[in-house]
């Protein structure tokens, strides 16, 4: 796997870059928002990388951020959804607010995005919705709560409670805390609400 490339920009268009790395061009395919970010032709840039195999094609993404990349792989893996549908998404839309609307099951505000019909985007919706929301639920908390109560949203999930459930049951621990609260305490007493 290539995770990432860093070398001269040699080529650049919206879509796609040549990056030269140790006399080797690569052609990397990227999404309009890697375009803005990515640098001038003569520098040296680094990107990020998916690899993209399947019987006859082989190609390269490239991503200027790991939100970016990380989209992008979540997105591939909804059936239905190829690489091609999936940079134009990100082409399309800022990964914060693509993650907001999909939390939200915001269908309408999907449905914009080019490339993007309304099934597509009912499917992006039950397939993502839950990653979302345990991001923004983790985002929406102190700095210094952020690890454990992400830990521990993932310990309940692992038990078999659902997310709702989990959820709950971690506010309500995280209201009973009085101050920092470990990730094994956290556990505990969220375990005392599911």
């Amino acid at each position: 796997m290539i995770s990432y490339l860093e070398g001269r920009l040699e080529a650049k268009s919206p879509t796609q870059i040549v990056l030269e790395v140790n006399g080797v061009g690569w052609l990397v395919r990227i999404p309009l928002s890697t375009y803005e970010r990515v640098g001038k032709i003569g520098e040296r840039v680094k990107v990020l990388t998916h690899l993209h195999l399947r019987q006859d094609v082989v190609q390269l993404y490239g991503f200027s951020t790991q939100e970016e990349r990380s989209l992008f792989e979540s997105l591939i893996g909804i059936s239905g959804i190829g690489p091609k549908l999936a940079q134009g998404i990100l082409s399309g839309i800022r990964v914060d607010d693509f993650q907001r609307y999909v939390a939200d099951g915001d269908v309408d505000s999907l449905v914009r995005i080019p490339g993007v019909g309304r099934k597509t985007a009912q499917r992006i919706v039950v397939e993502l919705k839950e990653r979302f929301e345990r991001r923004e639920l983790v985002e929406s908390l102190p700095e210094e709560q952020k690890q454990p109560e992400e830990e521990a949203l993932l310990a309940l999930l692992s038990l078999g409670y659902k997310q709702g459930q989990a959820k709950r049951a971690l506010e309500k621990a995280l209201n009973q805390a009085k101050g920092p609260i470990s990730l094994e305490k956290l556990i505990r007493e969220a375990l005392k609400y599911v």
